[in-house]
């Protein structure tokens, strides 16, 4: 059944006592639950959660909001919540509870055992529960900040309380950041390759000194080198061996040519023995003229012979000292070449063992960056030193946040008028069945046929009713 406006108005007009009075209970009720309630302060806290996005960078905003996201989930962990309640003291977050009556009379090590259990409990499950319902971490719309809302009975510890869970979570997160472990572990590890460069260093060391090779690349380009010099040398000595033997032949020819070694077969053979063969004696020589000198040589053609065979005999020495040089020289070349054999052989081996000694060198060097590296974040997380800081510390809250007048007074005249029109429409239908009833057990001659489903019906029925029987009434007392 449906009730429309014009009917519900005359009820609540009709029935406006009640209702009144309904309204005025669910009023007075509201306003003692607002004198009665314990008030609860929010204390809130700014915190900067890093540095602000690039414009226009897709991926930098996705991983700045995964990482606010982050920091609300850590914000609301059992570890952050309970190092901010013992930041602002457990025992004045939680009430004492109080001791009964039987527990007074126990003895004072079943007392104490029981009072260290409660507040063990209390610790790490009492105030988890109730920080979880009490703190509330929500990212601020289009910026790097975190609102942290704290809620207690007291404006002041609400404060503290958001300030602690705010340092909290910057130590939780610095926590997280840094690795305690990672010094040690590249300490270990930059000593373990100290040790292979030694190990590589000392068997470099071994080869070298008994393969007396201390470096491929030099000791070729230097018996390179030598080799090109000993070439130009030997190409020189071939040349003045050509010009001695040139200078030998050609004294030879002329001192054949003086009488003293023709009329001398001693001075003749020693001549030929130091000068040409005899073959090219033979051939090179010329005729002397005719008409020869008869007697003794003159003393100019004497100091001529003597001049050249001086000449002749120091062609020869210079002769056997550059033929000796080149036989020198040569050896010099081919012990080069077998130098340069062995060394191709040694540069795999070399290089093998000097390549072993830069890795372990460059490792150990690596490692030891990255244990600066380690030690400079370690430091800086010892020193507290985070990207996320407080923005703004919590002031002391001065208005309660619950209960709220602005939320309790429609609340209460919204609940008023339910109450009033619920009680107006449920007495009218309770009186609306007790006439229906009456009317069933008087005459039916006078009421006709009645719908007993509809209230407002029932209501007409029962003033008509009524109306008969005041007429009745007067009838017979007339």
């Amino acid at each position: 059944m449906l009730i429309d406006l014009p009917h519900l108005f005359s009820i609540l007009w009709k029935r406006k006592l009640a209702s009144l009075l309904a309204m005025t209970a669910v009023v007075l009720a509201g306003v003692g639950f607002f004198v009665m309630a314990p008030p609860k302060f929010d204390g809130y806290t700014m915190v900067y959660a890093g540095d602000p996005v690039r414009e226009g960078s897709w991926e930098a905003s996705q991983m700045q909001e995964q990482r606010i996201s982050s920091l609300v989930a850590i914000g609301e962990t059992d570890d952050v919540l309970l190092k901010a309640a013992e930041i602002v003291g457990m025992d004045k977050i939680l009430p004492k509870a109080k001791s009964s009556a039987i527990v007074q009379y126990l003895p004072l090590t079943i007392r104490s055992r029981l009072d260290s259990t409660a507040s063990q409990e209390a610790s790490s499950v009492a105030v988890s529960r109730l920080l979880r319902s009490a703190v509330r971490i929500t990212p601020e719309q289009k910026t790097n900040l975190l609102r942290v809302v704290a809620r207690h009975d007291d404006p002041i510890l609400a404060a503290r309380l958001a300030d602690a869970v705010a340092a909290a979570l910057i130590d939780r997160q610095i926590e997280l950041r840094a690795r305690p472990g990672a010094v040690t572990f590249f300490e270990q590890q930059r000593s373990r390759f100290d040790e292979s460069v030694r190990n590589a260093s000392a068997e470099l060391a071994a080869y070298v000194t008994a393969n007396q090779t201390y470096s491929v690349s030099e000791q070729r380009q230097h018996l390179l080198k030598r080799a090109s010099e000993l070439a130009s040398a030997l190409t020189a000595t071939d040349g003045a061996v050509a010009s001695a033997v040139g200078q030998r032949e050609a004294l030879t020819d002329q001192l054949k040519r003086l009488r003293p070694v023709t009329q001398s077969p001693f001075v003749s053979g020693l001549v030929d023995a130091l000068g040409a063969s005899s073959e090219r004696s033979s051939t090179g020589r010329t005729s002397l003229p005719q008409g020869g000198f008869n007697g003794d040589p003159p003393l100019l053609l004497v100091r001529v012979y003597q001049d050249g065979l001086v000449a002749l005999l120091k062609v020869n020495s210079e002769i056997a000292a550059a033929t000796k040089l080149r036989e020198t020289q040569q050896a010099a070349a081919v012990e080069i070449n077998r130098e340069l054999a062995d060394l191709s052989k040694k540069e795999e081996t070399f290089a093998r063992l000097t390549k072993a000694v830069e890795i372990a060198a460059s490792n150990a060097e690596t490692y030891g960056r990255r244990i600066v590296e380690e030690q400079i974040t370690a430091d800086l997380a010892a020193a507290k030193m985070s990207n996320v800081r407080i923005a703004q510390a919590a002031l002391v809250p001065q208005t309660a946040a619950f209960p709220s007048l602005r939320m309790l007074i429609p609340i209460t005249l919204l609940c008023g008028l339910f109450a009033g029109a619920g009680i107006a429409l449920l007495m009218e239908f309770r009186v609306g069945g007790f006439d229906r009833n009456a009317m069933s057990s008087g005459p039916r001659d006078t009421a006709g046929p009645v719908s007993v489903q509809d209230p407002f019906q029932q209501r007409d029925l029962r003033h008509e009713v009524r109306q008969v029987a005041r007429v009745k009434a007067h009838g017979h007392s007339g």
